[in-house]
């Protein structure tokens, strides 16, 4: 039993050290839904009805695309883009 709780904890720990962060850039279309890509994964997009949605279904574009990449024998690409944040300029 020692050694079952001990490999779960390895296993989570080994989970935890696999987890990273992507940005992802939500855009709403003319109709409401909304178009999501993922900078640093080229070609990673998805869209959703609603925000929500779009959150979702991008997760699982990223999972996807890096299942991809590691059956294709590549790393998955670290993580360049750090933020987003809006920048009020002068349109005129």
């Amino acid at each position: 039993r020692r050694h079952e709780a001990r490999d779960l904890q390895l296993h989570r720990q080994d989970r935890r050290l696999e987890e990273m962060t992507y940005q992802a850039v939500f855009e709403q279309a003319d109709d409401g839904s909304v178009f999501v890509y993922v900078p640093d994964l080229p070609g990673c997009t998805s869209w959703g009805a609603t925000l929500d949605e779009a959150r979702e279904h991008v997760r699982d574009a990223i999972a996807l695309w890096l299942a991809v990449a590691r059956e294709n024998g590549k790393d998955a690409p670290v993580a360049a883009t750090i933020a987003s944040a809006p920048i009020e300029v002068d349109a005129a």
